[in-house]
Formats: C-alpha cells, structure tokens, sequence
C-alpha cells in the first residue's frame, strides 16, 4: 500500500507538469499611420503601417495597436 501511494506522488509530480499552461504570446504590435474618423464614443477607425484598419479607443497617431479578443479590435501595446 505504501509503494502505491509513493507512486502514485510521483505520477502526479510529472504529471503536473502537462498541465501546466503556455506562456501566451501577444500578437505583434502594430504602428497607428492615420486615425480615420471617430464615433462620440472615442471608437475610432485607425489605419495601420502595414495597410490594414482596425477600430480603436481613443487612438494617436504612431501608437501601437495589439489585436484584441475580435479581429477588428485593437488595444494599445508596446512597440515592436
């Protein structure tokens, strides 16, 4: 009975670590070019360095924007 229970300790040692989680890793940052026009809400469409749009809160121009939980939203992040 012993010898279970000291295997079954260091079968939940390793075992733990399998459920460990991943360091997530944010999406790459990046640079606001121009601020296209805003909502009264702050929610503004932004043009993106590589071409791409997005909406952003209150944005300025040479900002980082970081994809947030949908597509077309970004939040503010550091710099490349």
């Amino acid at each position: 009975m012993l010898g279970f229970f000291f295997i079954l300790i260091a079968l939940l040692s390793v075992g733990c670590d399998q459920f460990q989680q991943m360091k997530a890793q944010r999406p790459p940052a990046l640079k606001i070019e121009r601020v296209v026009r805003c909502n009264k809400y702050k929610t503004c469409i932004v043009v993106f360095a590589n071409g791409t749009r997005g909406l952003m809160t209150s944005p300025k121009e040479g900002e980082y924007g970081c994809r947030s939980i949908s597509h077309y939203s970004y939040i503010r992040c550091d710099g490349p």
